[in-house]
């Protein structure tokens, strides 16, 4: 076995060719997030992302194996105040902390 080869095989987890970042797991936590803090109903969440509830829980579960698209991972993000930290290991949501522009008087 090659250097080249060893090394590839000691890499993090999602450094593999074939590895895909967990879309559905993080749309489910993100989903679960926006449910939480705002008490309203799959229904309300599907139409902010312009798509059907049965859509929205189906990209939850797997169900119909259909991965949630980008953007709508990062239309929750937005709508929850998160962002995702990605790195060789994973995906971390973290919230945004709040910011305030301060401006001379």
């Amino acid at each position: 076995m090659s250097n080249a080869q060893i090394e590839i095989e000691n890499m993090p987890t999602y450094c593999g060719k074939s590895k895909d970042l967990p879309r559905r797991a993080i749309y489910s936590a993100l989903r679960d997030i926006w449910l939480t803090q705002t008490g309203l109903t799959n229904k309300d969440l599907s139409a902010l992302l312009d798509t059907t509830p049965q859509s929205c829980s189906t990209m939850a579960t797997g169900s119909d194996r259909r991965l949630p698209p980008w953007w709508i991972i990062l239309r929750l993000c937005y709508l929850t105040s998160r962002e995702l930290k990605v790195s060789p290991n994973g995906v971390e949501i973290i919230r945004v902390p709040n910011t305030f522009e301060i401006s001379e008087v």
